[in-house]
């Protein structure tokens, strides 16, 4: 059972020891400078179109007479306490 062991062992290796010999001899490619590619200029481009206005629109969701109601509706919701314990109904539809 040892002998069938260092057999694989002996495989893995002999597959292994090429690759990390001919790892020491490919040239790795520095990293670019960080000004070349910094990270994050299409996040700050947006938010600068955003901050010139360029990006920004006039338009609202809702139309004020809508926009009125649903802050009416919004603003009642807290007129109402939060109980301590919901009740639970029976719902077995008896």
């Amino acid at each position: 059972m040892k002998t069938r062991t260092i057999g694989w062992l002996a495989v893995l290796f002999a597959g292994i020891a090429p690759a990390i010999a001919l790892a020491d001899d490919v040239p790795v490619d520095p990293a670019p400078p960080a000004h070349e590619f910094p990270l994050g200029t299409r996040t700050r481009d947006y938010l600068d179109r955003q901050r010139s206005g360029e990006e920004s629109s006039n338009a609202h969701g809702l139309t004020p007479p809508a926009e009125r109601r649903a802050r009416k509706r919004y603003l009642q919701s807290f007129e109402h306490p939060i109980p301590d314990q919901f009740g639970v109904k029976d719902q077995s539809g008896k």
